[in-house]
């Protein structure tokens, strides 16, 4: 496998600008994790537009209070995500990481501001978890990693945002 400045490299990872940004080529599981985030995104943005204008939080049920609980620990990670994304440079990984915060943020709100409908809370949270699934598959299959970031940290950040999204899933359910 070849190696870029001590990281293991997918194919002719990553294409590279002089002054250091890039824009890496992707194999199949990182365009499948992509399109299948994407799709959860929509739901995201679609149930944030559904309660927009965005007036008077509503007291959350023990499910909502749940939902907002594990989902804001999982957006707020995400926020730190997007200065990761720019000190390693990858531009896709910027856009997109950005995109994917509008999605857990609109959800987010739209919980906080009393949208009760499972399909957007199911619809997200089943698509996510089929996109960190998906890239716990190709972190163990390539041996990839990021930054230096040691793997188990990658996958276990992985493994409990994969955890977090299921109990959401479990709770809409249940609840």
């Amino acid at each position: 496998m070849k190696r870029q400045f001590g990281v293991p490299m997918v194919k002719d990872y990553p294409i590279r600008t002089k002054s250091g940004w890039y824009i890496a080529r992707m194999g199949f599981l990182e365009w499948l994790e992509t399109a299948l985030k994407l799709a959860s995104i929509g739901f995201g943005i679609a149930a944030l537009a559904k309660t927009l204008p965005l007036e008077g939080l509503s007291f959350p049920g023990s499910t909502a209070l749940f939902q907002i609980v594990v989902l804001g620990f999982i957006s707020v990670v995400l926020l730190g995500a997007i200065f990761g994304r720019i000190l390693q440079r990858e531009l896709f990984a910027i856009a997109f990481v950005i995109v994917n915060n509008i999605g857990h943020w609109g959800l987010l709100f739209s919980i906080l501001y009393g949208l009760d409908e499972g399909l957007y809370v199911i619809g997200f949270s089943s698509l996510m978890l089929a996109g960190d699934l998906t890239k716990l598959a190709f972190f163990v299959r390539t041996g990839f990693t990021l930054r230096g970031i040691p793997r188990n940290i990658l996958l276990a950040q992985i493994s409990l945002f994969a955890l977090g999204y299921l109990l959401i899933i479990v709770a809409e359910i249940i609840g």
